[in-house]
Parts: structure tokens; sequence; C-alpha cells
């Protein structure tokens, strides 16, 4: 029989909000983190490790956002208003908790000195809580009374994304290697389809 071994795994963690923070005033702004956001995680799975060949890895993980106030914050006032929204308006927000489900494999030295890492996984982000505090809206407007479309705006909080991360590694001598690291995705809702191409130079010294 191949020699293996099972590995659980659970780790946990949070993130700090240090990124910038993007005004919804900027056309297609998006943050690059969790747009000062505190935030925390966990993650469980298991490896399953043929020592002689490849590891088999699978992980169920979710991320928990905390509330954060904004403020002249753009909301709709109509369905069919696109791009940015006329009125402001003071709002309290809490993004919708975030799930991921991978699995993959990872042969070390797979062909002579060629290593290979592939991962599928499924990210679903659940719709954010809007709460007015201040509305900017002015008294002159149709939309006075109305208000903001507050539940209409959570709806198009909420995405879905399904990746393939794939990861090569060569090692040119004990000490050096070269890398490759290539995202693609499969299928997106209410989600940009972005690929990724990321090289890397490995010095162990």
């Amino acid at each position: 029989y191949p020699r293996l071994l099972f590995t659980p795994f659970l780790e946990a963690g949070a993130a700090l909000p240090l990124d910038k923070q993007v005004k919804s005033n900027h056309f297609f702004g998006l943050p690059v983190g969790n747009n000062s956001h505190l935030s925390t995680g966990v993650t469980f799975g298991g490896t399953l490790d043929f020592l002689d060949t490849v590891d088999f890895i699978f992980q169920v993980g979710f991320t928990k956002f905390f509330e954060r106030d904004y403020c002249n914050f753009r909301l709709p006032t109509h369905k069919k208003e696109s791009g940015i929204y006329p009125y402001t308006a003071d709002i309290k927000r809490t993004p919708g908790t975030t799930w991921f489900t991978g699995f993959g494999f990872d042969a070390y030295r797979f062909i002579d000195n060629l290593s290979v890492w592939v991962e599928y996984l499924i990210v679903k982000h659940r719709e954010d809580h809007i709460k007015v505090c201040k509305s900017y809206i002015p008294s002159t407007s149709i939309y006075y009374n109305q208000g903001f479309l507050t539940k209409y705006y959570e709806t198009k909080t909420k995405w879905s994304s399904q990746l393939i991360n794939a990861g090569f590694n060569y090692d040119l001598s004990p000490t050096f290697s070269i890398g490759l690291l290539w995202q693609v995705a499969i299928k997106q809702r209410n989600a940009f389809k972005a690929n990724m191409v990321l090289g890397s130079l490995n010095l162990i010294f």
C-alpha cells in the first residue's frame, strides 16, 4: 500500500483596517482590502498526503466583517439609476459574511524539478446590511418622502465567484527556483471576471 498521511487543520485570524478607504464618488472605485472594515475568519480543512506522489487538500471557511460608518455615501433612489447615484447619506454598513470552499492537489517535483499546485475555489458573499443614519435628499426632490432604496441596493452587494488557481515551481538549483501563478475566473455573479498571472524568483539560504 502507498504511504498515506491525513492531516486536519483549523486556523483563525483577523485583519486590521489598514487599507485606504474608497469613496463612493469615484467611478469604478474598488478597495484593495476590506475598505477599512475590521474582519475575522476561520478556516477548517485537511490534507491527504500520499508521501511518494501527490497531496490532496480541501478547506471550508468564512470571513465576518464588522460594521463601519460612512459619510456622504451614495445610494439609489430609483431602480434605473446607475453609475454614481445623485444623492448621498450618512450610513452604517455591515458587510455580509464571505464563505469559501476549496479543493486541490499539490505534486512536489512532479516531473524532474517541476512542482505543480492546482486549486478550485468557490467564493460567495452574502448581502450587506445598510442603515441610513442621515439623509441628504433635498426637500424639493420628488424622492424626499420616499427615501433611498436600501433593500434594492443590498441585493446588489451579493456576489459569487468560481476560480481555478494553478501554480508551477521549477527548481533550477537546490537554492534557486522560479515560479508562476495563474488565476482563471470560471463563473461570476455580480463580480468582476479577471484573470491574473504572477511570476516569482525564490532564493533559499
